[in-house]
């Protein structure tokens, strides 16, 4: 199913062509807060919210300038764990008059958490919205500020030291700022 997803979206971003249209890469950084549930067969229970440090890189297609549609990979590192995101993604761009945009959209695609700690390994799907401003700095590049939320599908059990616990990894808020070129 993501990989038939995937395919699609990659059909689409590189195969429409349209007088009007762009190809973009970008980078971005930022901080994410995620919020993690677990609980353990020995009555330990709880939920987490962490921040980490975000790198964000994509590259898509600009159509009509009022879409688009982009591939973007997101690693995150938290003490402990590591996430990484792969993403498809669709905006709907807003023009202002002085040479900027608003967008609005949504994300979906995969994600994987690993622990250091643990032998926890498990993927599984992201879906989320995002919404931004664009400033065009120069004729081809691009200053993008963004926010990003993010809900995840995984719950996984594992065994600690004590005994068996689950751990559900349930959304995250992001906040972006970088550059993106259009050629």
């Amino acid at each position: 199913m993501l990989k038939k997803s995937l395919l699609l979206s990659s059909l689409l971003l590189f195969g429409t062509q349209a007088y009007s249209d762009q190809y973009f890469i970008g980078a971005k950084a930022g901080s994410t807060w995620t919020k993690d549930k677990f609980s353990c067969s020995y009555g330990s229970s709880g939920s987490d919210n962490t921040s980490a440090f975000v790198m964000d890189f994509k590259g898509g297609k600009i159509i009509d300038d009022t879409h688009r549609l982009s591939l973007g990979y997101s690693p995150i590192f938290h003490s402990g764990a590591k996430i990484h995101r792969v993403l498809a993604n669709y905006d709907y761009l807003i023009p202002m008059e002085d040479r900027s945009k608003l967008y609005a959209g949504a994300h979906f695609g995969s994600v994987s958490l690993r622990s250091d700690d643990t032998d926890f390994n498990t993927t599984d799907i992201a879906y989320g919205v995002q919404a931004g401003y664009i400033k065009e700095l120069q004729e081809n590049i691009d200053l993008e500020f963004g926010a990003k939320y993010t809900k995840y599908n995984i719950s996984k059990s594992y065994n600690d030291s004590i005994g068996q616990c689950n751990l559900k990894l349930e959304n995250d808020f992001t906040l972006l700022v970088g550059l993106n070129y259009r050629f």
